[in-house]
């Protein structure tokens, strides 16, 4: 099932919480709905499941306006971050509740749903714990019997809102692992919520990132990750330098020395380059290309990375934070108070007025 959105708005009181929202998801596909809170991207998964309705737009599966349709009659499956599960049914029941409230011409069997039961316990590698309730299960389990739950009915969409965020980050881990195997052994078009960036980029076929009610970025995860289009995607996507200049025809020169760019930028113009921790490397010597001389101030091993924290001697109150592996930084034998010499390897510049975008 594919899903089109065009020209959607959604207005609570005189606030827009979505501004012409235009995305589709293609059949079978695993896309991410990412962004800071308040962005909007939970409405719009409500939006999708038929649990608001827009101000203006338009959302259609396979080419069918579903728009005024309700949400009881959209087949979609809906997966809450709190599991949502009656504690007063067993795994088993919990699984089977969607099936046994059908009405009556369209509800299976007793054994149809016991066997659907069965094969959905095994699906989300559950078998043996059908007859268990809620309270005895692990938040990791509780959120695989949510999951088996919106299965159970078939739904030609699938959609998770958070559905990892009440976990730990080992259990995230593991469970967004699983997720993506799931959805290859399912096939279902699902469409899930999450403000945490390395979820998104872990699990997703494809990435819309929203800001104050607007696409900022879609793509690829690597996409995403690889070629941030604003400011704010180098800062929302993780740590990042940001290195004040002025374009020349050269590049783009920062406190003395001149880094090559590619970028069409206007000679004399004020700019701001983004630069990724793991983008710079150190040497104790300047060799022949240009290098930012820095102070190392401050080491932090953690597992096989070094993260360090450098000022810049070119301008004595500005620090960047530098990415090594730890074998580099062994090899290096990097100490505090080493003067050294960092290469910026890959960066991204953009006009000094897109500062604050």
């Amino acid at each position: 099932m594919s899903i089109t959105i065009t020209g959607i708005t959604k207005d609570f009181g005189k606030t827009k919480v979505l501004k012409n929202i235009n995305l589709t998801v293609k059949e079978g596909e695993l896309l991410a709905l990412l962004g800071p809170s308040g962005s909007g991207k939970t409405t719009l998964l409500r939006m999708i499941a038929g649990l608001e309705h827009a101000s203006k737009g338009d959302i259609f599966f396979d080419g069918n306006n579903m728009t005024n349709v309700n949400a009881k009659d959209r087949n979609v499956g809906f997966v809450f971050q709190h599991y949502a599960l009656f504690s007063h049914m067993k795994v088993k029941d919990n699984i089977a509740y969607g099936l046994r409230v059908k009405k009556k011409k369209d509800r299976p069997t007793k054994s149809q749903i016991d066997s659907k039961v069965n094969e959905l316990l095994e699906l989300v590698k559950l078998e043996g714990l059908g007859e268990r309730y809620p309270s005895q299960l692990s938040g990791g389990q509780k959120q695989r019997v949510a999951l088996a739950r919106s299965l159970a009915i078939e739904p030609s969409v699938l959609l998770l809102d958070e559905p990892f965020g009440a976990l730990d980050a080992q259990v995230r881990k593991e469970l967004r692992r699983w997720l993506r195997t799931l959805h290859k052994q399912t096939g279902v078009t699902t469409v899930f919520v999450t403000h945490d960036q390395e979820e998104a980029l872990d699990v997703a076929d494809q990435v819309i990132v929203l800001n104050d009610g607007e696409i900022i970025q879609e793509g690829t995860p690597s996409d995403i990750y690889d070629s941030p289009n604003s400011p704010f995607m180098y800062r929302f996507l993780g740590n990042a330098n940001e290195l004040k200049g002025t374009a020349t025809k050269e590049g783009i020169s920062i406190g003395g020395v001149t880094l090559a760019s590619g970028e069409p930028l206007a000679d004399g113009e004020n700019v701001v380059s983004y630069v990724r921790p793991h983008e710079i490397s150190l040497a104790h010597t300047s060799g022949n290309d240009h290098r930012l001389e820095v102070e190392i101030t401050k080491t932090h091993p953690v597992g096989p990375i070094v993260f360090i924290e450098a000022r810049r001697l070119d301008r004595a109150q500005e620090h960047i934070e530098i990415e090594l592996s730890k074998g580099t930084f062994d090899n290096l034998s990097i100490k505090v108070g080493d003067i050294m010499y960092a290469h910026v390897e890959r960066f991204r510049t953009f006009q000094a007025n897109e500062y604050m975008i």
